[in-house]
């Protein structure tokens, strides 16, 4: 059984100090990640000459759709290595070590060939950053601490912070400098990040360390086939795109397509619904990450390519950086919202979020047609 939270007599803000430990690595991974985003599609087909790998835009976006679906397929992966096999401790060490070799590979190796292996580590590493951060600092309280709710507060402001920094400073480094050392930036970052949580790790509870569920091996393999079942999804969606080409749906479409297909896996959810811990079947939760997949890559690639098309030229790399800092701040709501989770309100969490987002979709449907106006011209 997990041990109860130590108490902590030095403090990070009246919390624990070993938040300090968390909440660093976390504004890092999110400073990196996000700074990445913020220059990776247009350094796909910038032009040679201005940097760039040449590539025309269709091809660009489909490597960054298939990297997004990666990162979030990867979140069950590094999900599951901390429950099954090596606890959460472990897992976020490996998985921003993984990081931080991503983006030096990004900023060292030239080519298709760096952003083939940078996008692959990083996808992989975040995967594991993602969930497992967030499952350590709730390992730094008691079930009563009343300081819970305010540390994971406190926690968010470093996600928001380094999200909303890292496009800002890697666009920057980018445009005066060049887009390797934009990706070298963010590998510093991230390698500061892993510093501070390789100092500060042996400090966690005991609790961190502990593997809730331990895996039997011949059940290992299920959940690999399905994350490799989903990178080959990505690249399905790509084919599609450009098969279709300008026959594909317009990107207001598109978008509330992703927003009730989302809807649509919170309400698959509730017939898994139960007061008993965890008895949802392995199968079933791969189906709605499965769904939710399908949502994620008819939104994510998408809005990143229509945030270089719309964005005027002379504010290029600040709108992307503000689409990453919306996406940020969704973040941040989703951890407000978790809060009112609970084993008895299953059915009426999921329910009403299915059913939120549903209605988001089909009100968007009703108003493409003046949204297309607004984007005068742009699929």
């Amino acid at each position: 059984m997990p041990q109860p939270a130590p108490e902590y007599h030095k403090t990070f803000f009246g919390q624990p100090r070993q938040l300090a430990t968390l909440f660093s690595v976390e504004m890092w991974e999110r400073f990196s990640f996000y700074g990445m985003q913020g220059i990776l599609l247009i350094y796909l087909y910038y032009s040679i000459t201005d940097g760039g790998l040449g590539l025309d835009r269709v091809a660009s976006t489909s490597i960054v759709g298939a990297y997004g679906g990666l990162v979030y397929l990867s979140t069950i992966l590094g999900a599951w290595l901390a429950d099954r096999i090596i606890g959460a401790e472990k897992t976020l060490f490996y998985a921003a070590a993984l990081v931080m070799c991503g983006h030096i590979a990004l900023s060292l190796i030239p080519g298709i060939t760096g952003v083939g292996v940078g996008l692959v580590l990083i996808a992989f590493g975040s995967g594991g950053v993602k969930a497992n951060a967030t499952s350590l600092v709730g390992t730094l309280y008691s079930a009563d601490d009343p300081r819970r709710d305010a540390g994971f507060s406190i926690y968010y402001f470093g996600i928001n912070l380094g999200a909303f920094l890292g496009p800002l400073l890697t666009g920057l480094l980018q445009t005066n400098a060049g887009f390797h050392w934009g990706f070298g930036l963010a590998a510093v970052g991230m390698a500061i990040g892993l510093t501070i949580y390789a100092i500060g790790r042996k400090n966690l509870p005991e609790s961190s360390h502990h593997i809730p569920n331990p895996l039997p091996a011949d059940k290992r393999l299920l959940v690999i086939g399905a994350a490799v079942l989903g990178v080959v999804l990505s690249l399905v969606f790509a084919w599609i795109w450009t098969k279709l080409g300008d026959r594909q749906p317009p990107t207001p479409i598109k978008f509330a397509a992703g927003v009730i297909v989302m809807g649509i896996a919170f309400l698959l959810f509730i017939p898994m619904a139960s007061t008993v811990p965890n008895s949802a079947p392995l199968l079933g939760l791969i189906g709605v990450l499965f769904v939710f997949t399908v949502a994620e890559l008819l939104i994510s690639p998408v809005s990143l390519s229509l945030a270089t098309k719309l964005a005027p030229e002379v504010f290029h790399t600040q709108m992307v950086a503000l689409l990453f800092l919306s996406i940020a701040l969704g973040t941040a709501m989703a951890g407000v919202l978790a809060e009112y989770y609970n084993d008895e309100n299953q059915v009426a969490y999921f329910g009403i979020l299915g059913g939120i987002a549903i209605v988001v979709g089909i009100v968007l449907i009703i108003f493409t047609a003046p949204i297309r106006k607004l984007m005068s011209g742009v699929r």
